[in-house]
């Protein structure tokens, strides 16, 4: 019970980083739909790496694409890069429930086992993804 507890207050995390992230440039679709697409796949497993590849990878004009977007007037890319390489950057260490005598936490070992901080952030960066598709829609 309290690891549902623990998911439900990452949800509630996760949508409120969602609403507080203003995105501006403009990422190709094809771009942001691939960047959704690998960090789906690595979510099963919880292994960023797998998006920091395809980061890294990206050709010169995708990836100028990535440097020019803006989030919170960060870099797409650099935030990407933060969020990737430090998946608690985000979250705010108060992730915390305790119902009787047990205690669950984003910091503790069923935590860190279940890459819950890495799931959570390829959620985050999934949505973002999203977003910005959606509003680029709005603007056009």
């Amino acid at each position: 019970m309290a690891e549902r507890l623990l998911h439900q207050k990452m949800e509630q995390a996760l949508q409120k980083q969602i609403g507080y992230l203003k995105i501006e440039g403009q990422v190709s679709n094809s771009q942001l739909s691939r960047l959704q697409m690998v960090a789906r796949q690595a979510l099963s497993t919880g292994d960023c790496d797998l998006v920091m590849s395809l980061l890294n990878k990206l050709p010169s004009n995708a990836s100028g694409q990535f440097e020019r977007a803006k989030i919170n007037d960060i870099s797409l890319k650099q935030k990407l890069d933060e969020w990737l390489q430090n998946p608690m950057s985000w979250i705010e260490n108060s992730q915390t429930v305790q119902i009787a005598d047990v205690e669950r936490s984003i910091t503790d070992k069923f935590a860190t086992q279940n890459k819950l901080a890495e799931k959570y952030t390829l959620r985050l960066i999934m949505a973002v993804a999203k977003k910005a598709t959606k509003e680029k829609k709005n603007d056009s």
